[in-house]
């Protein structure tokens, strides 16, 4: 999938939600992801090619909570960027680039 020219598909993940995470063995998620947070001095990040494919990652699975998998926590993270949404906080912009790291 990710030799595939203009691949489409975004992941996105709350803070540091392992859920999203697994499978990490045997098993590779495909496209970008896009990890938010509802904190206003953290910046979305975007993860060309899922830049983090393993356990042990700059973005590791250890450091998440249960907590972060709740849709509250992924509603309150969209709803604090700019947009022309009725529940924008409108306070943070969107994903400009994406990291490789």
């Amino acid at each position: 999938m990710n030799t595939t020219s203009n691949l489409c598909i975004h992941r996105v993940a709350h803070k540091r939600d392992f859920i999203t995470r697994v499978p990490n063995f045997e098993f590779n998620h495909v496209g970008h992801t896009i990890q938010i947070d509802e904190a206003p001095d953290v910046k979305p990040r975007a993860f060309k090619w899922h830049a983090g494919l393993y356990a042990m990652t700059s973005w590791s699975p250890l450091l998440g909570r249960v907590t972060h998998h709740f849709m509250v926590g992924y509603l309150n993270a969209l709803h604090s960027h700019k947009h022309a949404g009725v529940n924008s906080k409108g306070k943070k912009a969107w994903v400009s680039e994406y990291h490789t790291e």
